[in-house]
């Protein structure tokens, strides 16, 4: 079976995420709903063609309520600024619900959310941290690799190509055993930060 190309996926599931904000009210004016559980996945991806999203509209990520790119984190979301951070401009967010894991604040908008080992999350594709590179290359075909820059070859970095500058793409952090070690949701001006807000 011919998995759909990067370009094809992201627009799909754009196009659920799209879907999600149209209804009902906007997660930014009601608490964030907690995750029905570590392990939950978008339930669906729709059938038809991706429906363009209108201008200057951003996505909610995948199974994360009162989170958006481009976005504020409301004060009520379950993803919190954590106390000591490194700089004004940029922030870090953590949720206890999903261990291993933070988000990037650059400006007062959220940018990246970045899933490690151990958080339960897992992508609509099936792709999760642990997953190995095989099964990220056969889900999502069009990613570019370049060299870790931190460890030894076969530890890579895989990244959606060819973003528009408000698209959602993708980076995978290879390790060196060959699995996923951090998958990063995000704008691509901040997708690649390597050391996060450091």
């Amino acid at each position: 079976m011919r998995l759909p190309s990067l370009p094809t996926a992201v627009a799909v599931v754009a196009s659920l995420l799209t879907a999600a904000c149209n209804r009902g009210p906007d997660p930014f004016d009601e608490p964030a709903a907690s995750p029905s559980g570590a392990g939950a996945t978008a339930s669906a991806v729709p059938t038809g063609g991706p429906t363009p999203a209108p201008a200057g509209a951003t996505s909610p990520i995948p199974i994360l309520p009162g989170l958006a790119f481009g976005r504020p984190v409301a004060s009520t979301s379950a993803w919190q600024a954590d106390a000591t951070q490194i700089s004004d401009d940029c922030r870090t967010y953590t949720a206890t619900a999903y261990p291993q894991s933070y988000a990037i604040v650059i400006a007062g908008r959220l940018e990246r959310v970045s899933f490690g080992r151990g958080s339960g999350f897992r992508l609509p594709s099936g792709i999760a941290p642990g997953s190995a590179e095989a099964e990220v290359r056969r889900a999502y075909p069009d990613l570019v690799a370049e060299p870790h820059k931190y460890a030894e070859a076969p530890a890579k970095y895989l990244t959606s190509a060819h973003l528009a500058p408000a698209a959602v793409g993708l980076r995978f952090e290879i390790d060196p055993d060959g699995r996923v070690g951090l998958i990063h949701i995000g704008l691509p001006s901040s997708l690649s930060l390597v050391e996060g807000c450091a």
